[in-house]
């Protein structure tokens, strides 16, 4: 039997995780905004960007999880993670009293996790200010995962992946 298909068959849609390290995210804007605007407003629209972007990518957002203790965030944590939540982001409070990296190796470990368990995802997208993971992306392709990293730092070419 023979059959015809379509010559330009429509992209599959990938379907992916996004991890988000909300307590750098939400320090490097604090710090580094000209206009020292709110940080939450910002990492709120940047968080709204990537979800269109990826959207118009045909990348569908399984699942999306910020990172922080936001309790030292200040007055304005529970409201971010209200907005979070209303947004589709999960809060996923990371206490850093215990362990000032506490958030970046909680995320490792769920990324970790993810590749494992979640077969049906094909993208780990990563959120951060100034941090790169490059490690981790490098291990989620090599594990046959796109890695994307949306950050303010672009890596120094300089320095090697394995000394990141």
């Amino acid at each position: 039997m023979r059959t015809v298909g379509n010559p330009h068959p429509a992209r599959t849609v990938q379907r992916a995780f996004m991890f988000v390290d909300y307590e750098n995210l939400f320090d490097y804007i604090k710090h580094h905004d000209a206009q020292q605007s709110n940080p939450e407003t910002k990492a709120s629209g940047l968080l709204t960007a990537v979800s269109q972007y990826m959207e118009g990518m045909r990348v569908s957002l399984v699942s999306s999880v910020a990172y922080a203790d936001f309790a030292t965030i200040g007055a304005v944590g529970q409201q971010i993670q209200q907005s979070l939540y209303l947004a589709g982001v999960e809060p996923r409070f990371v206490p850093a009293s215990l362990q000032s990296n506490a958030s970046e190796i909680q995320i490792c470990v769920d990324i970790m996790n993810t590749l494992q368990s979640q077969r049906d995802i094909t993208v780990i997208i990563l959120v951060t200010g100034d941090r790169l993971y490059l490690p981790l992306m490098k291990f989620c392709q090599q594990s046959g995962f796109r890695g994307v990293v949306i950050t303010f730092q672009s890596p120094d070419p300089t320095r090697s992946v394995e000394h990141s």
